[in-house]
C-alpha cells in the first residue's frame, strides 16, 4: 500500500487476498462488464499456484528442507493463506484437497482424486451443512468433477508435438472441462 496508488493498491488487495471492499465502483463495473470478476476472487487455482511456488522455492534449499518438510511447510502456509483470504468454499476445498494429497505423498499411498474431492465435500458439509446452498461451493465442486472426469479425454483430442502449444492446449482443455460442468448451473 505504501508503494502503490490507492486504486492500484485496492486492485492488488483484491487479486491477492480476494478483498474487493476497497475497489471503486468503476473498477468493479469494468471487471464485471469484461466478464472477469472471478479473477478478483481467490479460488482453488490461486491455492494451487501458491502451493506450487512454495514447493518450488523450498525445494531450492535441500539442506534446510527435505522434500517431506518442504511439502509440510507449504501446506501449513497454504492454510494460513486460506485463513487470511477468509476461507471461501473454493479455497477450503483446494486447501483440504491439497492437504490430503500431501498426506498421500508423504506416506507413499496412492490417492484417488475423485475420492479426495468427495471426502472434502463430505467433511465441509458435516462442519457446515448449509454450504450445500452456497453457489461458490457448488461451482467449485462441479468444476473439479468436470476436470477429473473430462480433462483427459479432451486433452487427447489433439496430438501436439510442440511443448508450449501442448501446454496451452492442456490449459484450454482444463478450462473447457470445468466449464462443461459449471455452465448449466450458471445459466
Amino acid at each position: 500500500e505504501q508503494h502503490l496508488s490507492p486504486e492500484n493498491a485496492s486492485l492488488a488487495r483484491a487479486l491477492i487476498l480476494g478483498d474487493k471492499d476497497m475497489l471503486s465502483a468503476e473498477v468493479r463495473s469494468s471487471f464485471s462488464n469484461a466478464g472477469a470478476m472471478h479473477v478478483l476472487a481467490v479460488s482453488g487455482l490461486h491455492i494451487g499456484i501458491v502451493l506450487n511456488i512454495l514447493i518450488f522455492l523450498l525445494g531450492r534449499f535441500p539442506k534446510m528442507f527435505s522434500k517431506k518438510s518442504a511439502l509440510i511447510t507449504s501446506v501449513v502456509i497454504i492454510w494460513i493463506y486460506a485463513g487470511v483470504t477468509g476461507f471461501s468454499p473454493s479455497v477450503l476445498r483446494a486447501s483440504f484437497m491439497f492437504s490430503l494429497l500431501a498426506i498421500g505423498m508423504i506416506t507413499g499411498k496412492r490417492t484417488n482424486s475423485m475420492n479426495i474431492l468427495f471426502f472434502s465435500a463430505f467433511v465441509m458439509l458435516v462442519i457446515d451443512p448449509l454450504l450445500i446452498y452456497n453457489i461458490g461451493f457448488q461451482l467449485s465442486y462441479l468444476a473439479m468433477i468436470g476436470i477429473f472426469t473430462t480433462y483427459k479425454p479432451l486433452s487427447r483430442i489433439f496430438f501436439i508435438k510442440n511443448k508450449w502449444l501442448k501446454k496451452i492446449w492442456e490449459g484450454t482443455a482444463i478450462g473447457i472441462a470445468a466449464q462443461l460442468f459449471t455452465v448449466p448451473l450458471t445459466l
